[in-house]
């Protein structure tokens, strides 16, 4: 007969405190690691307002002088002696500029919470406290 203890295939128990040592110095790596890149993120963000910024107000700052010399040659080439397509053009881009901010702001105002939510939960948290403390008295 076969005296010898059978043979298993379990591996041997690690130490507990050993194992939360792990765990919690994995998490710590992970939080690093996260605050680094979130750190990366937002030194790129800020160069990217900066220099987007720049680039729209030299965009900006061109367009209307195009619009401008296109618009006088038009006019040039059709001899009028009022500068009609400028003022036309203008009028269109008043009118176009005017609609594009008024929806703009419409829909932010439709959009905007201000803390609505917030505000809502913390009247119904002091209506609960409230409640709390007339049962206790």
């Amino acid at each position: 007969m076969n005296d010898a203890a059978p043979q298993t295939d379990t591996a041997p128990v690690p130490d507990q405190s050993a194992l939360w040592g792990d765990l919690r110095d994995m998490l710590e790596l992970r939080r690093q690691l996260a605050e680094a890149e979130i750190r990366s993120d937002v030194v790129s963000t800020k160069r990217f307002t900066i220099v987007g910024g720049a680039g729209i107000v030299i965009a900006l700052t061109a367009l209307p002088l195009l619009v401008g010399v296109v618009t006088s040659r038009i006019d040039a080439a059709c001899e009028f002696s009022f500068p009609w397509t400028t003022v036309g053009v203008a009028g269109l881009l008043l009118l176009l500029g005017s609609f594009v901010g008024w929806s703009a702001w419409r829909r932010f105002r439709y959009e905007f919470l201000g803390l609505r939510e917030s505000r809502q939960e913390l009247q119904e948290d002091l209506r609960w406290l409230c409640d709390r403390f007339d049962r206790v008295t």
